[in-house]
């Protein structure tokens, strides 16, 4: 909890477990990841602890996940190097949907090299299909949109309620990241909900399917 590492090692050296969890489910290991304490997850590693869920107490605390979440970039680099495996947490979010809903853009970088080769990037979460853009364009963090998009995140992609990575940035106004979706090839039109017709008592999208980026000044 407190990142003594030192302390750590002696006590692992004497017989100490670092995956036996307390009350609330949380072992070492654990503490470890989700506060930042880097070189004491050094120290677990360099002493042989496995960091892989079925060496934990609780399986539904997966570590690599918990490091993306909290935006700890020197944990999570370290698990990827050790061949940690990028899985979903019991919700359905991988760590890449959870880096790019946070805005953890150091974070989401080290996730875009190590899912390069499959769909990993574009990924659907199970609770509502929303890939790691439509996350990001949606709370509004221009930095990990942008990473997304270099890395070739589809911009058209849907969720659930076939709504797209624009759409979600528009209605949240963030108007960076609607920029950079425009960029990218994104287009206003699909911001109008699919169940809009004209004629019916629904306010008309008071926008062009043709719009130039937008500026604040």
């Amino acid at each position: 909890i407190n990142g003594h590492a030192q302390v750590c090692k002696l006590l692992i050296a004497s017989g100490a477990d670092p995956t036996i969890a307390d009350l609330d489910g949380y072992s070492p290991i654990i503490y470890s990841v989700t506060n930042g304490r880097g070189s004491v997850v050094q120290t677990f590693i360099d002493q042989g602890v496995s960091f892989e869920t079925p060496a934990l107490t609780n399986e539904d605390l997966n570590p690599l996940s918990l490091a993306c979440q909290f935006g700890h970039e020197d944990i999570a680099r370290l698990l990827l190097q050790r061949g940690a495996k990028v899985l979903p947490n019991p919700a359905g979010y991988y760590p890449q949907h959870l880096a790019a809903r946070e805005g953890h853009a150091g974070v989401l970088r080290l996730l875009v090299d190590a899912t390069r080769g499959f769909s990993g990037i574009d990924i659907p979460d199970k609770y509502s299909q929303a890939t790691p853009l439509l996350h990001a364009s949606s709370e509004g963090h221009a930095e990990s949109v942008n990473i997304l998009l270099q890395a070739g995140s589809d911009v058209r992609a849907k969720d659930e309620f076939r709504k797209t990575p624009i759409h979600y940035a528009a209605w949240n106004g963030h108007i960076d990241c609607i920029n950079l979706l425009l960029a990218a090839g994104a287009t206003a039109s699909t911001i109008i909900s699919p169940e809009y017709q004209p004629g019916n008592n629904q306010m008309a999208p008071l926008i062009s399917a043709d719009i130039d980026p937008m500026d604040l000044e």
